[in-house]
């Protein structure tokens, strides 16, 4: 508690309320309490936001991980950082994109074939899908006439 004395015109301090200490304590703690619950909500929402870039950073620790040892070596081979990691990044590249180029190719030339001869491929439907009622008993629509 503070006075103010009048002869002398001083505040004077007396003792603290004790009432207030602990009600400061509580208030901080309540503050800290929705401050923390507040940080934890905006961390969830960061989160949400960001979970479709989720497997793109697992990729890239991934190719960290994989590539940390062969730079190292390269650096210490006298190679600059710049020069090494443009090199390991195209040697990832076309690790990377020769099995994808590949099953391209190979899909391309299967779905020439099927497009030259649609028939086929509606024969081919044809027959699953009998397979599919007799078996589950279940009905699928497939060439023009169901269209």
């Amino acid at each position: 508690m503070i006075a103010f004395d009048e002869e002398d015109k001083k505040v004077i301090k007396t003792q603290a309320d004790v009432k207030s200490v602990e009600s400061n304590k509580i208030d901080n703690k309540i503050n800290r309490y929705f401050f923390l619950a507040i940080i934890i909500i905006f961390a969830l929402l960061l989160f949400y936001s960001l979970s479709q870039f989720f497997t793109a950073f697992l990729g890239a620790v991934v190719f960290y991980v994989l590539s940390k040892k062969k730079m190292d070596k390269l650096i210490k081979k006298g190679w600059k950082k710049a020069a090494a990691a443009v090199l390991i990044i195209f040697i990832s590249l076309i690790i990377i994109m020769v099995p994808i180029v590949t099953m391209g190719v190979l899909l391309y030339n299967k779905g020439k074939y099927y497009l030259a001869n649609p028939d086929m491929l509606v024969q081919s439907l044809k027959r699953v899908s009998e397979q599919i009622r007799t078996n589950y008993g279940i009905t699928l629509s497939i060439g023009p006439e169901h269209c």
